[in-house]
């Protein structure tokens, strides 16, 4: 108020007021709540705060207060907050465990490592870590990844060597296996001869798994005879042929066996029982009888005794 004293204007309390403006609403910030009502007259504040399931981004602006200055409206600290949305729990990868709790919180990260016992799958994925984004996990390197078991022990095959795998067994770890020296995979037995840890259980390459079968010694030696189709190592399965020398045949009394076969360090005749003896054929034969040299053991010939009379004669071992 002034007065007019003497041609003078005198206010009553100085300085004189100043009139400033009016501010429209607030400004609308997402997913907030504020303190104030209209009317908004200069030097009101209004201060912000998330709603409830939200929270101010740690990587937004710290503006939480905007003050109605002369119809505008000005933040504490610029820019205002952005408020993100929490998260819902973490996906839950099967055979992890996580180092964070709730509540989820934008910008909160969760680690995932496998329980013990398990461990990521090498031909898996690779992320580890999640990130609570405005409402939404994501993966620092997608896909996650997959836990797998460990392995017990491998399998043991009689009379072979394991390596290229050592304890801890881990998924995707690989066994290779060898027949010890003396010893050879049996050729109609299994080819399998390498294993593979797969989520706690051994798969082999090849089933079924080698057969570890024991070389044998020199084979049988027989008396006139030759011995052709094997040579030495002289391994599983190998097979040796038998056959009279010249001047020699098979005993038609004795065993038929011509050919043993190796069969885990022991040699096993083709018929048993095998050739006894090989006897000489006989030459020549009796000069009265009507046959031809040579002729073999147990060959029996007819000759003329004398007039009127026959003698049938056998061939002996070597003689008449």
């Amino acid at each position: 108020m002034v007065t007019c004293v003497d041609g003078v204007w005198f206010w009553n309390n100085l300085p004189p007021m100043e009139c400033k403006k009016d501010c429209d609403p607030p400004p609308n910030i997402d997913d907030t709540i504020i303190d104030c009502v209209a009317p908004f007259k200069h030097g009101d504040e209004c201060n912000y705060e998330c709603k409830n399931g939200f929270c101010p981004d740690p990587d937004g602006g710290t503006g939480n207060m905007a003050t109605c200055e002369d119809g505008v409206w000005v933040w504490d600290n610029p820019p205002p907050i952005e408020c993100k949305k929490d998260c819902d729990p973490p996906p839950n990868i099967d055979n992890t465990i996580i180092d964070c709790v709730a509540p989820y919180k934008h910008g909160d990260e969760c680690n995932y490592e496998c329980k013990n016992g398990f461990c990521p799958d090498p031909d898996g994925g690779t992320g580890n870590k999640a990130t609570c984004e405005d409402g939404v996990w994501v993966w620092d390197n997608p896909p996650p990844i997959e836990c797998k078991k460990d392995c017990g022990a491998p399998p043991v095959l009689d009379n072979a060597n394991q390596n290229g795998c050592v304890a801890p067994y881990k998924h995707g770890d690989e066994c290779n296996y060898h027949c010890i020296a003396g010893f050879c995979p049996d050729p109609d037995g299994g080819a399998g001869d390498m294993v593979t840890c797969e989520d706690g259980v051994w798969v082999w390459d090849n089933p079924p798994p080698i057969e570890c079968k024991m070389d044998c010694g020199p084979p049988p030696v027989l008396a006139n005879t030759n011995r052709g189709g094997c040579v030495a190592p002289y391994k599983h399965g190998d097979k040796c042929n038998y056959h009279c020398i010249a001047g020699f045949c098979p005993d038609p009394d004795g065993g038929t066996g011509n050919m043993v076969t190796c069969d885990d360090g022991i040699w096993v005749w083709n018929n048993f029982p095998m050739w006894i003896v090989a006897h000489h054929q006989c030459y020549p034969t009796p000069s009265e009888a009507d046959v031809s040299p040579p002729t073999n053991m147990g060959t029996s010939v007819t000759t003329i005794a004398s007039p009127g009379s026959v003698r049938i004669q056998t061939a002996a071992p070597a003689t008449w």
